[in-house]
């Protein structure tokens, strides 16, 4: 019985001490970057079916408008219970990240998930408008059956190969499980035993500074989910592209998004260790270009409407450089709580979300009297003013600092108070 048990340990791809031909982490990391691009083009893919289910004349954008018939009604039900349960797919892929990867890695690893945001809406709006335009399957609604499938495609490949921890893996070898855990014990608060503090649920709550990353995510989101579900809509409507053209210029700027996303948190890294730049000003200069420069070009857009060359390099500019908030506002997450990391991403998720029903409301109200370029200058301009705004408060509240609560629950012991102190003197060290 003892030898079978240990057979069952063993890992199922490697032999024990074989080095890995492909390392599992690798897979897990793509593995989240598929969930995170299917849960954004589940998004994406709703904006352009909408085009196709609408009349063409006298649309209006409103949510409650739009839904005069049957079938959009009953989408709009199903899309909103969609996105209260995809709220969970980040804060669960920025867990599994830090659980995954080495120290050195983490920063790439995160960038390459988190850069489903860009490829996800690619996918989905130059194959929806592909579908849509088609008879298959009833034209758009073969857009969802797509993407469902691809969705439990996934499912079935993560219960074969995922798992929460390194240590419950079954097709790890023992190299590679023993490379990630020894890196991870030089984190000096995570060599903490996890027994020996709870979740400090009163001190995040009442933390300035997690506070400030929620502002800073509210701000974000308002303006992405409004680009995400509304430039398909405003190539269509305002400068009166085909449906297959719509499809193709909205894949540009989130294909910009995605690549800038996988080289930022790169660029990020290369900054803070070769001690080009502190830490916290890095994540505000790139904070800077992500909620500072790109709003100039959003409102710009409004101004430009009539030479439609200069609206699609406006919007790829503004894409491209909103890219840059994940590797400096999402990233400043593990520099303040490497242990509540997921936690506290999903605090800031849940505050921000909201938008993804609000923003496309806002511009129903806006356009209501009339589709035209002068009702999205005042869209753009309400966007623009929130990012504005969230970026100020990350200027004047963010930190890099670890915050005294992230290692325990309140009890002050001295082994938890010299490694916060050790974290804490390296953290310093590195900026």
């Amino acid at each position: 019985m003892k030898e079978q048990n240990e057979t069952e340990k063993e890992p199922i791809l490697h032999k024990e001490d074989a080095p890995p031909i492909l390392p599992i982490r690798y897979i897990i990391v793509f593995m989240c970057f598929i969930a995170v691009t299917l849960n954004y083009a589940t998004r994406m893919n709703l904006s352009v079916a909408l085009l196709a289910m609408v009349p063409k004349d006298g649309m209006n954008l409103s949510t409650s408008n739009i839904s005069t018939t049957s079938d959009t009604r009953h989408l709009h039900i199903k899309q909103a219970v969609r996105v209260r349960v995809s709220g969970l797919v980040y804060p669960a892929v920025f867990n599994l990240v830090t659980n995954w990867s080495k120290l050195s890695e983490r920063s790439t690893f995160i960038s390459i998930s988190a850069s489903g945001f860009g490829f996800g809406p690619v996918i989905a709006s130059y194959l929806s408008a592909l579908l849509c335009s088609t008879d298959f399957l009833g034209g758009w609604p073969s857009t969802f059956y797509l993407f469902g499938v691809l969705g439990l495609i996934w499912c079935i490949g993560w219960c074969i190969v995922g798992s929460n921890q390194v240590t419950s893996n079954r097709w790890i070898s023992t190299i590679e499980k023993d490379s990630i855990l020894c890196s991870q014990k030089t984190d000096e608060f995570k060599s903490i035993n996890v027994r020996q503090y709870k979740v400090p649920w009163k001190q995040i709550g009442k933390s300035p500074v997690v506070w400030t990353l929620c502002v800073c995510n509210i701000a974000f989101n308002f303006g992405f989910f409004l680009l995400l579900t509304n430039v398909p809509i405003f190539f269509k409507t305002i400068l009166r592209f085909e449906l297959k053209m719509t499809g193709l210029l909205s894949t540009l700027p989130h294909f910009v998004f995605f690549i800038v996303m996988l080289f930022g948190g790169v660029l990020a890294d290369a900054l803070i260790f070769h001690k080009i730049l502190s830490a916290i000003s890095t994540r505000k200069l790139l904070a800077f270009c992500a909620l500072g420069i790109s709003p100039i070009f959003l409102v710009s857009i409004g101004y430009v409407a009539n030479k439609e060359l200069a609206v699609v390099i406006l919007m790829i500019v503004v894409f491209g450089m909103t890219a840059l908030y994940i590797p400096s506002v999402e990233a400043n997450v593990l520099d303040i709580s490497p242990n509540h990391s997921g936690l506290i991403i999903g605090l800031m998720s849940s505050t921000s979300h909201v938008c993804g029903f609000i923003a496309p409301e806002i511009v129903g109200i806006l356009t209501r009297s009339g589709n035209t370029i002068y009702q999205w200058r005042k869209i753009f301009w309400i966007a623009a003013s929130l990012q504005v705004f969230g970026l100020v408060c990350f200027l004047i509240f963010g930190t890099s600092e670890v915050q005294e609560w992230t290692g325990d629950d309140n009890t002050d012991t001295e082994l938890n108070e010299g490694k916060r102190n050790e974290y804490r003197l390296l953290s310093h060290n590195s900026k």
